[in-house]
């Protein structure tokens, strides 16, 4: 790491250099018959200056012939606006333009006031004018403005490009102050592409984009949680609500059977791997903490979602589950700014789940020992009253907190971003929580006219105190579903002060054997915890060979350390039997990667402009991980420091690993366009994989797109509701390496066995080795097309895609005479297809403005071809799911429901010979004598058939409202939750919900939607527990008020707010949260509910200052 300091210093050194730009600089411009603005790019491209001016106050088509040699700007700036009544002010490298009629800022004024960003920011170059007259000036660097002589009914009219333009009746006020609007959709707004940047005019590619603002709005911990319902396209599925719980995404669908189906995930320019299971040195079951959790949301300034394979293969072997580009703060040149961003609030439960309380328990109980044939087991139920409420002894009222301190600017030639943020999260469950330090530092310097270094840093500390809630270590229930499950009746502790247990202390009578912990000793009497470190920076330098041509180099690592502690002491079901367990694993994890490209950019006489990007990347990736388990403790004083002392039987189990892969990388881009009309974008990368077969090593992905911009044209022009049309169509190949390192070559085991009273371990061949493994290969066609009207006042984005992913990596059976009964292998094929849409609007203008951006999207996903693998079973216990041809990966599978026999008659007319009325009536599907496995079929599918959001900013004067809706449709979830309760061995193993009992068949309610008292089943899953998951949901609500500063103040800014997230949650589901998927990230296991940690509803107080 010396070489990331070094260039820090020297970094750090630059910024205090002084000297005033515009006098240092010297350029030369050649161009003839160009636009003016075609002038100021290349300016821009030769310097660091950037120009601001209004569209509608400036000829923009202007053609100009300029020819100068190492000239100062300010001589350039004089020829190009010789005899034109423009004027222009240069403040460091910042150039205003302006008709020479918009006025000067006056020292004194009948009308001032101050413009500023939706965040609150000053916003410097604002065109503010007088309607009906050639007068009005231009805001200067604090946003202010000012007007002499503006008559009382004067109407003012404030634009900026990028920005929605405003008008405000002045109506005799002497102070008018405005908060600008981003435009939906803003033609000269930069957007990261991969390996570079382009105007968002330029794209030809399907690319979205979520801002600093909307993920500052959203209060999460990490930058994935931010995109749920932001872009159309991305479903974002929660896996473990708890602090730093982990996040499933796929973009357009899951491509993959046996592979990862996440996104790649690029900070800075640094791909990372996101895979949760991965990163982890443990969890506290089936769900694995988020592995971006490190990574501050504050510290983003951007983060764009690349969808198509025009904009993703660029990433080649990479890119088939789409790219996630995260680009974080910088600093920018002008006076230092120092920011203070806080917010404290509460979390509480979103909704408890109705259970039966002790004397609806005792009642149930003793009418499912009337069916069988026994006693009451209850001789008094009403004596029993409510009994112990087991969700009110886990549930609390949580606390949430967040502080963060920023310092930016830039002197001379050097930029700067320094931040620092302490994030502490208490769970809604007792004990849990999440708590992080981070650091991030981004720096950048001009060594020479000709030389950029730069150095982007995060540094963090964190510590996740997880609770056991999806099914836990050590066959332990987890508990969520252990206060679910554990009989009201039953006190927390023995009257000698210890826990009790189920069924140790039920009812005798009753003949439970369902093992449950006391959710309360699994609260008290468990640590599950990881801390973890990381470390994740990329230095860079960038050399202007001559005009035109850049080359860039970096060199980045990510570094990691996870230490998991586990112990369940002897008070715990899991510790009692064994006094006490512990596990102790940790992980070490190293990333790094060297990347080179050139690029170079040209303006060809005739309109015509090309961009080009060669390129070298290598990274390689090394994990280490150590684990040790051991048992039977003297006591639980030491826990997991003391797991060396443990007398478990035949020791501890001790192992260790290690994995390793590289890649390396050529890649390639062109983008040309001809008078901004007409765009074209080829791409080709080159990846050699050490994960893949020997024969297969590299991979080839090309890709090609089109577009038109249609406003462009003459014939267009006139139209004068249509501000921009675009045209795209794209076409190309990604790939997908996320599988295991070593799948290709042949593994061995070991084994065990006795050679003369003494015990041997051997090695033998556990699988067969494949050289001729590669890649899945995802081929993709999208057409779309984007369009504004009314000046901007209202924007559409419309995609269709389809998306065929082939060489799907498949267990495939072998012959019994190879030794082997199967082995991985490139065959079958999977479809993705679906539209997306995305409208934003301005609804209501100034001076009360309301904002919309509404997304939806559709997707279909169907195995086309399973080739030389067999239809198999997958998912929970590996029966939830089954995988064929013609059905969507993941599908559920099992027993069909037709409702409750009511009477004898129905039971006799069935095949279910031992049904007696109230048994859940099962479908006969094949329409034999019996129902078995053979009736098994789909019963449901996890993938919703529309998802959507809905974002709508409301603002009035120095007041803002934001509200953020989002939901699903047409979803799926197996609630295993509930389905533990009737496939249990006894009758009244477990609690049952308050719906199973209020609505219970009985021979008083022949009616009854629910299933008998004691009803039990071994048959699963069943469509009764297969539950429809739609939902729409209120996710954000923020009210907000900048708070007026006073001029001259060493405050520049200030802005305070109130805001809930989580507050409204409309859904049939009968579990505590429909977005959930706590068992895996796999296309074979999704919307599967098992006992997973609840959603908080949070209530939130937050302040934000600038000095």
């Amino acid at each position: 790491m010396k070489i990331t300091f070094i260039l820090m210093f020297a970094v750090i050194l630059q910024t205090y250099a002084s000297d005033v730009y515009s006098q240092k600089t010297y350029l030369t411009i050649n161009a003839t018959n160009s636009k003016i603005t075609d002038v100021f790019d290349e300016i821009e491209q030769q310097s660091e200056f950037y120009f601001l001016y209004n569209e509608k106050l400036i000829d923009t088509d202007r053609l100009v012939t300029i020819e100068v040699k190492d000239q100062k700007i300010e001589d350039i700036l004089d020829q190009l606006f010789a005899g034109r009544e423009m004027k222009y002010t240069i403040t460091d490298r910042k150039i205003i333009v302006a008709p020479s009629y918009l006025s000067e800022n006056q020292q004194y004024g009948s009308v001032s006031g101050k413009v500023v960003e939706a965040n609150g920011q000053p916003l410097p170059g604002v065109t503010v004018s007088i309607k009906g007259t050639g007068k009005g000036t231009v805001t200067d660097s604090e946003g202010k403005y000012f007007l002499a002589n503006i008559p009382d009914n004067a109407t003012l009219i404030f634009s900026f490009i990028g920005m929605r333009s405003q008008e405000v009746e002045v109506a005799g006020k002497t102070i008018v102050s405005v908060t600008m609007i981003e435009d939906a959709i803003e033609l000269e707004e930069t957007v990261a592409i991969g390996y570079g940047t382009l105007k968002k005019s330029d794209l030809t590619g399907s690319v979205a984009s979520v801002r600093s603002n909307d993920i500052q709005t959203t209060k999460v911990l990490s930058p994935d949680q931010a995109l749920s319902g932001r872009i159309a396209g991305v479903q974002v599925n929660q896996q473990s609500s708890s602090p730093g719980g982990g996040v499933s995404i796929t973009i357009r669908g899951g491509n993959s059977v046996n592979g990862d189906n996440g996104p790649l995930y690029v900070i800075d320019g640094f791909p990372v791997t996101s895979n949760n299971e991965t990163r982890s040195a443990g969890s506290s079951g089936y769900v694995s903490p988020n592995s971006l959790s490190s990574i501050n949301p504050n510290d983003i300034e951007s983060i764009e979602v690349l969808k198509d394979a025009s904009a993703t293969a660029i990433y080649g072997a990479r890119g088939a589950n789409g790219v996630i580009l995260i680009t974080t703060k910088k600093g920018k040149s002008g006076a230092q700014k120092l920011t203070f961003d806080a917010y404290y609030g509460v979390q509480e439960i979103t909704n408890k789940l109705d259970v039966m309380n002790a004397e609806e328990f005792a009642i149930y109980a003793n009418e499912a020992a009337q069916y069988n044939g026994v006693a009451n087991y209850f001789s008094n139920p009403s004596a029993l009253g409510k009994g112990t409420d087991w969700q009110d002894l886990i549930y609390t009222i949580a606390p949430i907190q967040n502080y963060q301190l920023g310092v930016s600017g830039g002197q001379g030639k050097s930029t700067y971003y320094v931040s620092g943020n302490y994030y502490n999260q208490d769970g809604i469950i007792k004990n849990s929580g999440y708590e992080r330090y981070s650091l991030r530092t981004n720096v950048e310097s001009e060594l020479s006219d000709r030389i950029r270094i730069g150095v982007n840093l995060t540094a963090s500390h964190s510590v996740n105190d997880q609770m056991v809630t999806e099914e836990g270590n050590g066959g332990a229930t987890g508990v969520v579903r252990a206060a679910l499950y554990y009989h009201p009746y039953i006190d927390v502790y023995n009257e000698d002060g210890t826990y009790t247990l189920m069924p140790e202390n039920t009812e005798e009578s009753l003949g439970s054997t369902y093992q449950v912990d006391n959710p309360v000793s699994l609260l008290n009497e468990t640590t599950n915890k990881i801390t973890g470190n990381r470390l994740l920076s990329n230095v860079y330098a960038q050399i202007d060979i001559f005009k035109g041509l850049t080359f860039r180099t970096s060199l980045g690592a990510d570094v990691e350390e996870q230490l998991y502690e586990a112990y369940y002491s002897r008070e715990t079901r899991t510790g009692m039997y064994l006094d006490g367990v512990a596990t102790t694993s940790n992980k070490h994890y190293l990333s790094y990667l060297t990347e080179n490209t050139l690029n170079y950019s040209r303006d060809i006489n005739g309109g015509h402009h090309l961009n080009a990007l060669v390129g070298f990347t290598r990274q390689k990736e090394n994990v280490n991980s150590q684990y040790m388990y051991n048992s039977n403790f003297l006591d639980d004083e030491l826990e997991n420091n003391g797991i060396g002392n443990g007398t478990r039987d035949g020791g501890p189990t001790v192992s260790a690993a290690e994995s390793q892969w590289q890649l390396s990388s050529w890649l390639g881009r062109l983008n040309y366009k001809y008078k901004d009309k007409y765009l074209v974008t080829m791409s080709l990368r080159a990846d050699g994989s050490s994960r893949m077969g020997k024969n297969n090593r590299w991979g080839y992905f090309p890709s090609g797109a089109l577009a038109w911009n249609v406003h462009n044209e003459e014939f267009l022009k006139s139209a004068e509701p249509i501000q921009y049309l675009k045209l795209r169509v794209s076409y190309g190949l990604t790939g997908n390496t996320n599988i295991g390192s070593y799948h290709s070559l042949a593994a061995l085991s070991t084994n065990s066995y006795s050679f003369n009273d003494t015990k041997v371990t051997g090695y033998y061949l556990g699988s067969l080795p494949n050289g001729d493994l590669k890649w899945e290969s995802t081929a993709q066609f999208d057409a779309g097309f984007d369009i504004g009207l009314f000046d901007g006042r209202l924007n559409l984005t419309a995609d269709y895609y389809e998306k065929n992913t082939s060489d799907l990596l498949l267990e495939v059976t072998l012959p019994s005479s190879s030794g082997f009964s199967s082995a991985l292998k490139n065959t079958g094929k999977v479809r993705n297809r679906g539209v997306e849409l995305a409208l934003g609007a301005t609804i209501l203008k100034a001076p009360f403005t309301w904002d919309t951006q509404i997304n939806g999207s559709m997707n279909k996903n169907k195995v086309m071809d399973l080739g030389d693998s067999e239809p198999f079973f997958a998912g929970v216990d590996n029966v939830s799911t089954y995988v064929d041809e013609g059905h969507a990966l993941g599908e559920f599978y099992g027993y069909k429901v037709d409702g409750i026999f009511k009477s004898q008659a129905e039971v006799d007319a069935s095949v279910q010979s031992s049904a007696v009325p109230g048994d859940v009536r099962f479908v006969n599907v094949n329409e034999d004598e019996a129902i078995d496995s053979n009736d098994r079929t789909w019963i449901g599918n996890p993938y919703p058939d529309f998802i959507f959001g809905w974002n709508n900013t409301f603002s009035y004067k120095n007041f803002s409202l934001t509200a953020f809706v989002m939901g699903t449709v047409g979803n799926d979830v197996f609630n295993i939750t509930d389905a533990r309760r009737t496939s249990v061995s006894g009758p009244v193993d477990l609690n049952m919900s308050y719906e199973r009992y209020k609505n219970r068949w009985s021979e008083d309610n022949p009616n009854g939607t629910q299933p008998r008292a004691g009803w039990t089943t071994g048959l699963t899953p069943i469509g009764l527990n297969i539950e429809d998951g739609s939902y729409v949901r209120l996710k954000t609500l923020q009210l907000g008020y900048n708070i007026p500063v006073k001029k001259m103040s060493v405050l520049k800014s200030a802005y305070v707010y109130v805001s809930g997230q989580n507050l409204l949650t409309i859904t049939g589901y009968s579990g505590y949260n429909p977005d959930v998927n706590s068992v895996s990230s796999s296309n074979l296991v999704q919307g599967v509910d098992m006992g997973a940690y609840p959603l908080a509803k949070t209530y939130l107080f937050g302040v934000k200052v600038e000095f």
